[in-house]
This record gives structure tokens, C-alpha cells and sequence, in this order.
């Protein structure tokens, strides 16, 4: 039977042959090192296909099966990939920059070492994938699920993490800095030498967080305090202990009309249980 690929914007030509699957028609297509970009791809049945180091940017492969594919190394640079199942795939290593992965299923992926900066994750199933040093800077994954997700070493600044759940995900050692993780699930995460400076963790559930040490919370104060191995909260405000220790008057009261008359009132008590604790957390002792 012949299959033809086609450029979604201009319906051009861009591979064809006789094959028995669309699958093989597709394989063969990388396989020749075909360009591909900008195919139309939406609702293909390429589950289990190698298409390592495809040239698919651009491409539509909005509700695609790709469950257990290998795309090791492809380019798939502002892809359209919404509502595609790529549970099991390898994606290892890939260019996703700037794609659409809105609502797709990425349960148990491999994304290490890919690159999702400004990739849309929104409403994504990403739990149990391994995320471990990838790009996901300016990513949206807002409402997704990173459910016990590998995310070690990755770099999220400026990621949209409002409302995901990352409940037990391992976030040891990545880049949080100044991202948004407004009403987001951590409880029982591993945000352990993880970088958390002006990151938003207003209504963030934090329970049983992990770091080297148990994080300490001060309750009873007009704000709750929560104090992690180099970082503490209180209310909304998440920053690391040095810079609360270096704070002028002018940055405390611009967080909030009431912040500088607590502060004042309680910054010596506060500062001296934080330094005592990150400390013991340098040191790796057990409380």
C-alpha cells in the first residue's frame, strides 16, 4: 500500500513509498534521513517506532500514538504533540523546545537530558518520567501530574508549576529558581539541594518534603515559618537563608503592609533557629 507524507502548512510531498504500515513509512522516512518537519502526523500509529534522530519540528502529531517510541536525539523543536500518548517512549536527549504537549501522556517517558524550554505541559501526564537533567525553563506545566517523576538536576526556572502535583517527585538538585509553584502538590518530595531562590510557594503543600534533614516549622506567628537545609519560607515569601539574613528593611516591607513590624519582632528568634539548622544540615546531623 502507498503512504505519502505531507507538509501540514502546504500539503507537499515530503516522503512516500509502498509500505505495509504508515509505521514503516515513517521509519523509513528517518531511516533515509528524510526531512520531516513540518509533517502531518496527527493521529498516526507509530507506537514503537524507532524514529531516533528525526527531524520532526514543526510536525503535527497531535493525538499520536507513540507509546514506547524511540526518539533518542529527535528534533521535535515546536512540535504540535496535544493529547498524544508517549507513555514508555524514549525522548531521551530531544529537542522539544517550544512544543505543544498539552494533555499528553508522558507517564513513565525518558526525557533526561531533553530540552522543554518554553514547552507547553500543561494538564500533562508525566508521572513516574525521568526528567532528570532536562531543560524545562519557561515550561508550562501547570496542572500537570509529575507524580513520583525524576527530576533531579533539572532546570525549571521560570516554570509554570501552579497546581501540578509533584507528590513524591525527586527535585534534588534542580533549578527552581523564580518559579511559579502557586497551589502545587510537594508533599513527600525530594527538594534537597534543589534551588528555590524567589520561587512562589504560596498555598504549595509542602508536608513531609524531604532535604538532608527534616525541614523545621515555626507555628504560631502571624505567618508560618518552614525552614529547609538552605532555604526558609514564611507565608508566601521563599528564599534562601543568607538573603533573608541580608534583607533591607525596604525589601522586607514590600512584601506585604504587615511584613517589616513582623520581621522586626521576630527576625532574631526566626534568623537564629534557620542558621542553626542549615548548619546541622551542612554537616548532615539527624534531628
Amino acid at each position: 500500500m502507498k503512504f505519502t507524507i505531507k507538509h501540514r502548512f502546504n500539503d507537499g510531498v515530503l516522503f512516500s513509498g509502498n509500505f505495509r504500515s504508515l509505521k514503516l513509512c515513517v521509519e523509513a522516512a528517518v531511516d533515509s534521513v528524510a526531512d520531516l518537519s513540518g509533517a502531518n502526523l496527527s493521529e498516526a500509529n507509530l507506537s514503537g517506532a524507532n524514529l531516533s534522530g528525526a527531524n520532526l519540528s514543526r510536525a503535527d502529531l497531535s493525538g499520536a500514538n507513540l507509546s514506547r517510541a524511540n526518539l533518542f536525539g529527535a528534533n521535535l523543536s515546536e512540535a504540535n504533540l496535544s493529547g498524544a500518548n508517549l507513555s514508555g517512549a524514549n525522548l531521551s536527549g530531544a529537542d522539544l523546545s517550544g512544543a505543544n504537549l498539552f494533555g499528553a501522556n508522558l507517564f513513565g517517558a525518558n526525557l533526561s537530558e531533553a530540552d522543554l524550554s518554553r514547552a507547553n505541559l500543561s494538564g500533562a501526564n508525566l508521572s513516574r518520567a525521568n526528567l532528570s537533567g532536562a531543560n524545562l525553563s519557561r515550561a508550562n506545566l501547570s496542572g500537570a501530574n509529575l507524580f513520583g517523576a525524576d527530576l533531579s538536576r533539572a532546570n525549571l526556572s521560570r516554570a509554570d508549576l501552579s497546581g501540578a502535583n509533584l507528590s513524591g517527585a525527586n527535585l534534588s538538585g534542580a533549578n527552581l529558581s523564580r518559579a511559579n509553584l502557586f497551589g502545587a502538590n510537594l508533599s513527600r518530595a525530594d527538594l534537597s539541594r534543589a534551588n528555590l531562590s524567589g520561587a512562589n510557594l504560596s498555598r504549595a503543600n509542602l508536608s513531609g518534603a524531604a532535604a538532608k534533614i527534616i525541614p523545621l516549622q515555626i507555628i504560631g506567628l502571624h505567618w508560618d515559618v518552614i525552614i529547609f537545609d538552605n532555604h526558609m519560607k514564611i507565608g508566601g515569601e521563599f528564599h534562601p537563608i543568607n538573603e533573608w539574613l541580608d534583607f533591607t528593611d525596604d525589601r522586607i516591607g514590600y512584601m506585604d503592609s504587615h511584613a517589616l513590624a513582623f520581621w522586626r519582632e521576630n527576625k532574631t528568634m526566626i534568623m537564629a533557629v534557620a542558621v542553626a539548622h542549615k548548619e546541622k544540615a551542612a554537616k548532615g546531623e539527624k534531628i
